[in-house]
């Protein structure tokens, strides 16, 4: 299983890494993130592995 968090930003800006957008992290913990701006190849990578991940997927319905 795969742990990977990134946010993506208007498909312009990559922002990865442990941090979690939370008052906890902010306040607390020791989290790290790097953002990637101007940078369309890191971008379009990212972008390409969500595509690739999330094809993977099965629908789930609860019964």
């Amino acid at each position: 299983m795969q742990h990977s968090k990134f946010l993506a930003v208007d498909s312009a800006v990559i922002q990865t890494g442990s941090y979690n957008y939370s008052q906890q992290a902010a306040l607390y913990n020791s989290e790290n993130v790097i953002v990637f701006r101007g940078r369309p190849d890191i971008v379009r990578a990212y972008l390409s592995n969500w595509s690739d991940v999330t094809a993977q997927g099965q629908r789930y319905s609860a019964q």
